[in-house]
Order: structure tokens, then sequence, then C-alpha cells
């Protein structure tokens, strides 16, 4: 079945050109409209739901994917929460599509976990810049309150929604 896009739902999405952002699709298309998405990565939900993507506390990166983490976003180099971030964002994302993570099983595709990296660091700098910043979490919400919700990756529908419309119709 292919994915399905929901009025009023959030989405990731990507330009192509190394932009990534989180827009609604709302009756009339994309909000923002502008730049138009070329690429829908997956849903992105704020409130608990059982099609969240968890993975373990403990996932650790390899020396290859550190490296191009790195390459994509260079300011991973000076923290490892940075580059950890990243890689989980990544996992998250490829789970989310469906698709095996670990690029040494034999039924994995090498490109599609090397694209969820690239995606997780083109997320990074949409949202923060080219120089994100690790600060205590008691300074965020002395900074910045309590944050209202994260976004985080949702698993595809796996039934058909009334009224939803085809990812290849929309996208």
């Amino acid at each position: 079945m292919k994915p399905q896009l929901q009025l009023g739902h959030w989405y990731l999405v990507h330009d192509g050109d190394g932009h990534a952002s989180i827009r609604a699709y709302m009756d009339g298309g994309w909000y923002p409209r502008d730049p138009w998405p070329q690429h829908v990565v997956c849903e992105m939900g704020r409130t608990q739901h059982p099609d969240n993507i968890h993975i373990p506390d403990d996932v650790q990166a390899s020396e290859l994917d550190r490296a191009l983490i790195e390459h994509h976003y260079p300011a991973a180099s000076t923290h490892p929460s940075i580059a950890h971030g990243i890689y989980c964002m990544a996992m998250r994302l490829c789970l989310a599509n469906d698709k095996e993570w670990d690029w040494e099983k034999p039924d994995a595709n090498p490109q599609d976990h090397i694209n969820y990296l690239v995606i997780a660091c083109s997320v990074l700098k949409s949202t923060v810049g080219e120089n994100g910043v690790v600060r205590d979490w008691s300074d965020v919400l002395a900074t910045s309150g309590p944050p209202l919700a994260i976004f985080q990756p949702r698993k595809w529908p796996t039934e058909v929604i009334l009224g939803a419309l085809q990812l290849g119709d929309a996208a």
C-alpha cells in the first residue's frame, strides 16, 4: 500500500537540495506552500501514538556513520550528543518507512541508510542552523519554558484512511 496524506497532519518533507522541514498538509496543499516539497519522508506526530517510532536509548553509531554525519553536519564533531541525536533521528525515519536500518543485513539497501542520515542532518540544519549547540535541559526550560511537544517520526498507516490521498497523488 502507498503512503497516504491526511488533511491536518504534519509531515517531514525534503526539497531535494538539502532543506528539510515539518509541514502541515491542509486542504489545498502544503502549509507553508513554498518551497513546494519534492519528497515526503514520513508523518510526524506530537502526541503519544502506537505508530510513533521508538528506539532503544543505547544505540551506537558506527565510525562510518559518524564520519558521514560529520561530513554533512560538521558541528557534530564537536559534541557526541549532536551526532547521536542525528543518528537516532535517521534510524527512526528509516524505520518509519519500513526500511531495514542495519546495512549489514542481506535485505538492507545501504543507500537508504545513507539517505536517512543525510536527511536527519538537513533537519538539524533547517531547525538550528549549521552550528548546533548542546544545552542543558534546565537551561532550555529556563530560557524557553517547557516545549509544547516534540515531533516524532510515525509509521505510515497500513489501512486505507477515508479522505486521505495516496502519496503519489499529492507530493
